[in-house]
C-alpha cells in the first residue's frame, strides 16, 4: 500500500516499508544493517533503496535523503 505523508506532492509517494529503510538508511545504517533490523534480505533493502531513488529522482542514497526530507518525507 502506498501512502502520502504530510505535505508531500501527490505524485511523490513511498510506501511504509520504503519510508522504514529510507530512514534507517538516513541515521547511517549500510544496506546489511537496515536487513538486519527489519528481518528481509540485503538484495530486498537495495532494491526498496532503488525504488527510492527513483522516485524522488536521486542518484545515491545521499540525495533521496536530502530530497525527502525537502518533501517533508523524513525529519
Amino acid at each position: 500500500m502506498c501512502r502520502l505523508r504530510r505535505g508531500s506532492p501527490p505524485s511523490v509517494f513511498l510506501t511504509s516499508r520504503e519510508l522504514e529503510v529510507l530512514g534507517l538508511g538516513a541515521v547511517g545504517l549500510s544496506s546489511a544493517e537496515v536487513a538486519r533490523r527489519l528481518n528481509i534480505e540485503e538484495s530486498t533493502t537495495k532494491s526498496h533503496l532503488t525504488r527510492i531513488m527513483r522516485r524522488l529522482q536521486a542518484h545515491n542514497r545521499t540525495a533521496a535523503v536530502r530530497a525527502a526530507r525537502e518533501l517533508g518525507l523524513l525529519r
